[in-house]
């Protein structure tokens, strides 16, 4: 049956394998030519065949073996042996799968180094562009916003028409503060629609509400009630549909808009916001109840601030966002910390209690 099979690595060191237990020493032809071909998309996975590997990797010395092996133990969760492995292969492969592997399964590792071999899998591969992806996402999460968006504007410029790597510099740019550039860059893409497809939309309502921050900071409240209301919009360019009316929470978008009026002096324009806000029926628990809670006490009931946290606690025991928040709401903190600030409504409360 294996001689009937097309050539490819693992079909190879199989008939080696057998071969050599028949006394045949042909063997070492074939495993020749199979560290000669292309790594790609071969995925060993079978238990046999780590057994078989262990046998080619004692026959011969070349780093696809040892490979191999690693992604089977991989596959298995035994990191510590399939790293063990990849230290063992050294960085003489030419291969960019081996760095690109090597990068995500020595991510947070002492002897690791994602971003030196993310960028030796593009200098070996240029035309694969989810290389670069992976770089600006490393430094994104290692949070280096700088190096994320220099590394996301390069890669952009390579593949101009990949919409995937506009929007990783989109979001570099907002992480920058970046947020008119942001938007311009939102508005030039065109995202595929897909199940579940609402990162395109989350960033242009983060990017549009952070600036309408930093114009409030600056007084152009105006020019901030324009901000917020453009971030309300569903561009149907951004590959997601709007929800029905009742599904949108806008608690932040109320929020803001009623600070702008205040400070206009529109305060009945700002309180029917207020009660717009206390109104919502939330489907899920984020810092947006912290907005809730800050609505009933500027509307005078400090009780039902209260039971908004009280609510939050009950149906979540042990939240640190819950925890964090009513932190915020009693004074004794003046933001969110910054570990919890891992999702757009988190990002945009934190920025709005920074600029107060």
């Amino acid at each position: 049956m294996l001689n009937l099979a097309p050539p490819s690595p693992e079909r190879n060191y199989w008939l080696a394998f057998i071969r050599a237990h028949r006394g045949d020493s042909t063997y070492r032809e074939l495993l020749h030519a199979a560290d000669g071909m292309d790594p790609v998309l071969v995925f060993p996975f079978r238990e046999e065949t780590a057994a078989v590997l262990d046998w080619v990797i004692s026959k011969d010395s070349h780093w696809l073996p040892k490979y191999y092996l690693a992604l089977i133990h991989w596959d298995r969760d035994n990191l510590q042996e399939a790293r063990a492995l990849f230290r063992r292969c050294g960085s003489n492969p030419r291969s960019d799968l081996f760095y690109a592997c090597r990068a995500q399964l020595f991510k947070g590792e002492t002897d690791g180094d994602p971003a030196a071999d993310l960028k030796r899998a593009m200098e070996l591969n240029p035309a694969q562009w989810r290389y670069g992806l992976a770089l600006t996402r490393f430094y994104r999460d290692s949070r280096q916003a700088e190096q994320a968006l220099a590394t996301a504007t390069q890669a952009y410029a390579a593949f101009p028409e990949n919409y995937i790597l506009g929007m990783a510099k989109a979001r570099s740019l907002c992480d920058n503060r970046h947020y008119e550039r942001c938007l311009d860059l939102l508005r030039e893409l065109k995202i595929l629609p897909y199940e579940g497809a609402t990162d395109g939309r989350i960033l242009y309502r983060e990017a549009g509400l952070k600036w309408a921050i930093q114009q409030m900071a600056a007084g152009a409240f105006r020019r901030s009630l324009q901000l917020i209301d453009r971030a309300r919009e569903w561009p149907e360019s951004l590959g997601a549909g709007k929800p029905y009316a009742e599904d949108v929470d806008e608690r932040l978008e109320d929020w803001l808009a009623a600070q702008c009026l205040q400070k206009m002096g529109k305060y009945k324009s700002a309180d029917r916001l207020l009660q717009r806000i206390v109104q919502f029926k939330a489907k899920h628990d984020d810092a947006a109840q912290l907005i809730a809670a800050l609505a009933w006490q500027r509307l005078g009931d400090q009780a039902k601030a209260r039971a908004v946290f009280a609510g939050w606690q009950n149906r979540q025991p042990g939240s640190n966002l819950a925890a964090a928040c009513l932190d915020v709401f009693q004074g004794s903190a003046p933001t969110l910390p910054e570990d919890l600030a891992n999702d757009d409504t988190a990002r945009i409360v934190q920025e709005w209690l920074a600029s107060r």
